[in-house]
């Protein structure tokens, strides 16, 4: 007795065959432009990476130990030259460091968010799931996602080279400012 092909393997070979045809090859160019993307993307992230993020975090702890003491001498009468290195410590300090922490997180965090969605549109292109002008219109948007995320990255390096610069310039002046904390009680 020969009972043949059962009627599920060939509703499953038939839906299968229907599945490849409606698949496409993948557009060359738009692999390329992905994986330019891609790349970039990456060396945003190694970008970010490079940064010392644990060195800034650092640096922010101990202005706010010294916070209020650097605030009190504001109030004192001092040399312009003090003067000045107590502002512009406590204006990067107090400003411009934490605002530079929370974006670098941020960023980090659009930046993987983006080499994921990246994977998943090449795996997409590379099979043929999407049509022309959804492939076109995605593609575009992570053309446009890189150019903001290269514009906030050159900020945010410029901002971590700034303070960095303050830290090293300032630091210094205002430590000698501040109260001997070892012949405290």
């Amino acid at each position: 007795m020969n009972p043949g092909i059962p009627a599920w393997a060939l509703f499953a070979l038939s839906i299968g065959g229907t599945w490849q045809s409606c698949r496409r090859s993948p557009d060359p160019e738009r692999l390329r432009t992905v994986e330019r993307i891609t790349l970039a993307t990456d060396s945003l992230i190694a970008a970010c990476r490079a940064v010392d993020t644990t060195a800034l975090a650092r640096w922010q702890e101990r202005y706010q130990d010294d916070r209020t003491t650097i605030e009190t001498l504001f109030r004192d009468t001092l040399s312009p030259a003090s003067a000045q290195a107590i502002g512009n410590y406590h204006r990067v300090m107090n400003g411009l460091l934490p605002a530079t922490l929370n974006g670098m997180q941020r960023l980090r965090g659009h930046l993987d968010s983006a080499r994921t969605r990246l994977g998943s549109l090449r795996h997409d292109l590379e099979q043929g799931l999407l049509d022309r002008t959804d492939e076109a219109r995605y593609v575009l948007a992570e053309e446009q996602a890189l150019d903001r995320a290269r514009t906030a990255t050159a900020d945010l390096l410029r901002r971590c080279a700034d303070i960095l610069h303050t830290e090293q310039l300032y630091r210094p002046a205002v430590v000698e400012l501040l109260p001997d904390t070892a012949s405290l009680p």
